[in-house]
């Protein structure tokens, strides 16, 4: 039976893993690849550096606040989640699979215990998350491929 709270998701990409983690952890960017979402930071790379996600369309939408735990450049970031809306931590892990190949993996633990709804709903969420979680990361493979062959090309 799968951890309450926890959604899991990771995708092979075709680029070496320092310009992937470049890429992942460029959290302005990161409204490129997933999807209906603006994202700003405040202070150095890094532990400590907070970040701000905005999720939806125009004003419709969450506030989603983290701060930066843990750092281990190229290879993992965890953030916390501070926000009213979206609490708990998450992981993203970048792993090396050879001088061109590289793997993202994001895995998210949110805060739904037995004292929320959360219990209630989460079965049905997670899949949901997982499947948004996995087209996310796709969007930014296809988009490293491809620059990254234009300037093979």
């Amino acid at each position: 039976m799968p951890e309450p709270g926890v959604a899991r998701a990771g995708v092979d990409v075709g680029v070496p893993a320092e310009r992937l983690w470049d890429r992942a952890v460029d959290w302005p960017r990161q409204g490129e690849w997933m999807p209906l979402t603006r994202v700003t930071s405040t202070g150095q790379p890094g532990i400590g550096a907070q970040v701000s996600a905005f999720s939806g369309i125009a004003r419709l939408g969450f506030l989603d606040t983290m701060v930066v735990t843990d750092w281990l450049p190229p290879h993992r970031v965890d953030v916390e989640h501070t926000g009213r809306v979206v609490r708990g931590d998450a992981t993203l892990r970048v792993l090396r699979r050879g001088p061109q190949r590289s793997r993202v993996m994001l895995e998210e633990r949110l805060a739904v215990g037995p004292r929320s709804l959360g219990m209630l709903w989460w079965p049905l969420a997670r899949p949901l998350v997982e499947l948004g979680m996995t087209y996310a990361l796709r969007r930014l493979a296809r988009q490293l491929e491809r620059e990254d062959g234009s300037r093979r090309g």
